[in-house]
């Protein structure tokens, strides 16, 4: 028994037809096919796939199918909430969920439906009202859920926020070992799609949306793993939330010894004597721009080689409260970032002139024009300045008989020698190189915000109520845990796991009056390797038949 596809042109396209054959022989004569079901056009590559579960599913019966008795109820995703529950499982989070979200005076499921949200974010992420509609047709557990209660859910999960993150964070320490010598911490910005929620305001875009108002999240993660986030006010500025941070490690996580690892937006005076006098290490970037002491050290020459590089360039010592404080100024160079640096500076440069140039000119014909209506001078300079976008400290920009431009020599010179160098400064005895390798992690917390707001989707966010929003950020964090969890353990991203389990589905089979459930036998055989690198059991396609 197999599948067979038949092509045949319509109107200069292909069409593809599928149906389930069989060969037999007649009088031991030459084998001969015969169409056991016919199963439809196949319209795309979901089509295809499902047919094939179908075929799978025929496969795996006890006895010969009478197509005439053969229906296919449903075919739902299976694979990436098997996964999921095996891991919240593994590690106790669903153990934790439950205790946290049992709620005498609820008869819905609290629990079901937080569970349910964050497996969706691992397979179709969308608002939290399309992931109801999820789970009424496509979620492969059964959840007895009306739309109102998916919103009060999020309400009890939210409130509960700060033991559950505790008790998981408790968990994880013990079960994947962490050590918690190392925190890293860094900030991001989600914008909204509406314009009504009551801690959206406009802040530093990190998304280069200036016109949305939007949310800032803080998050903490050690060995890659998160351990703990934070929603602010869009307008909140990243210095202003380091202590609060540290308050938090101490107070709910029991963590009050750590090198705190975090980027430029949080150096300041006020947060160096903060973490000095709350006896926490701490390594932090400079701000390339805008900073004397980082000018200072980041436009001297390194005559290097190598391709990583770093040297204590000066060591403070601070006494304050009859204590004394050293601090160590480390300048780090990347031969690779400062080659694409450059190269894009050079770039940069040149478009910026060139679309200059063209607007010079198109002023200068407006200008000349009697019929059309001429530009002004201040949509000029607007436009002119909106050209050079955030590079504009490169270029002077000004509207004398015209637009006059002219490169900024000495800013773009020091944009050259500055080009691959980074400055961080430590209280650690970690040799120079140590902490630049340590600095350099951060790159994690960064992609783990890439992989909320892009694969995960944090947005759209459309809650009005500030417990929703937060909520909602709760959700993708501990989808994004299941992700981080998949990625210590996987030899493949976890991106890439969760495609190759989003193939194994469970096609359910009506033959008379009993309901057979099947999973997808080559998907399954595929994913064999992916349960035992992550050590989970893998499901036994036996197990998941049943009758009615």
């Amino acid at each position: 028994m197999h599948l067979m596809i038949t092509k045949r042109k319509y109107k200069n396209k292909i069409i593809e037809h599928a149906k389930i054959v069989e060969s037999y022989r007649e009088n031991g004569k030459t084998p001969r096919k015969r169409t056991i079901f016919n199963l439809g056009t196949i319209k795309n590559e979901e089509d295809r796939e499902k047919f094939k579960q179908i075929l799978n599913s025929i496969k795996e019966g006890d006895e010969f199918i009478n197509v005439k008795n053969l229906n296919i109820e449903s075919s739902k995703e299976f694979g990436v909430t098997y996964t999921a529950n095996k891991l919240l499982e593994k590690y106790d989070i669903q153990k934790i969920l439950k205790e946290e979200l049992i709620e005498n005076k609820v008869k819905f499921d609290i629990f079901g439906i937080i569970k349910a949200l964050i497996i969706n974010r691992l397979i179709k992420p969308s608002s939290d009202l399309s992931a109801y509609d999820w789970m009424k047709k496509d979620y492969s557990e059964k959840l007895d859920v009306k739309e109102h209660q998916v919103y009060r859910a999020l309400d009890y999960f939210i409130e509960r926020k700060d033991n559950i993150e505790k008790k998981i964070f408790e968990s994880l320490k013990t079960k994947l070992n962490l050590n918690t010598d190392l925190i890293h911490y860094d900030l991001t910005s989600s914008y909204f799609e509406g314009l009504n929620c009551e801690i959206a305001f406009y802040g530093h875009s990190r998304d280069h949306r200036k016109d949305r108002k939007q949310i800032v999240i803080g998050l903490v993660m050690c060995e890659g793993i998160p351990i703990y986030h934070e929603v602010y006010e869009g307008n909140t500025m990243d210095k202003s939330t380091l202590k609060g941070m540290i308050n938090n490690l101490k107070e709910k996580l029991g963590i009050k010894k750590a090198a705190i690892v975090a980027d430029r937006g949080l150096i300041t005076e006020d947060n160096l004597e903060m973490l000095e006098n709350e006896e926490y290490d701490f390594v932090l970037g400079f701000q390339r721009r805008n900073n004397n002491t980082s000018k200072e050290h980041l436009i001297k020459e390194i005559n290097t080689e190598q391709k990583q590089f770093a040297k204590e360039v000066e060591k403070e010592t601070i006494k304050r409260n009859d204590k004394e404080y050293v601090r160590r100024y480390i300048l780090c160079l990347d031969q690779n970032t400062k080659k694409e640096r450059l190269k894009i500076l050079g770039e940069i440069k040149n478009n910026i002139e060139l679309k200059l140039l063209e607007l010079k000119e198109k002023y200068a014909k407006s200008q000349k024009n009697k019929k059309g209506k001429k530009m002004t001078k201040e949509s000029l300079i607007l436009q002119a300045y909106k050209i050079a976008g955030k590079n504009k400290r490169l270029f002077e920009i000004k509207e004398d008989n015209g637009l006059k431009f002219s490169l900024k020599k000495e800013n773009y010179e020091y944009e050259k020698k500055i080009a691959g160098k980074f400055l961080i400064v430590t209280n650690t005895t970690k040799e120079a190189i140590e902490i630049m390798k340590t600095y350099k992690e951060l790159q994690i917390v960064e992609n783990a915000f890439d992989e909320i707001k892009n694969f995960l989707d944090i947005r759209p966010i459309e809650h009005h109520k500030k417990s929703r929003v937060r909520a909602h950020v709760f959700v993708c964090v501990l989808s994004f845990l299941i992700e981080s969890i998949i990625e210590k353990f996987s030899k493949e991203s976890a991106r890439k796991v969760l495609r190759k389990l989003e193939r194994i589905k469970m096609v359910e089979i009506k033959i008379k009056d009993h309901y057979k459930k099947r999973l997808t036998r080559e998907s399954l055989i595929e994913a064999k390797n992916i349960f035992k690198e992550i050590k989970i059991k893998e499901p036994n396609i036996l197990d998941c038949s049943c009758e009615n």
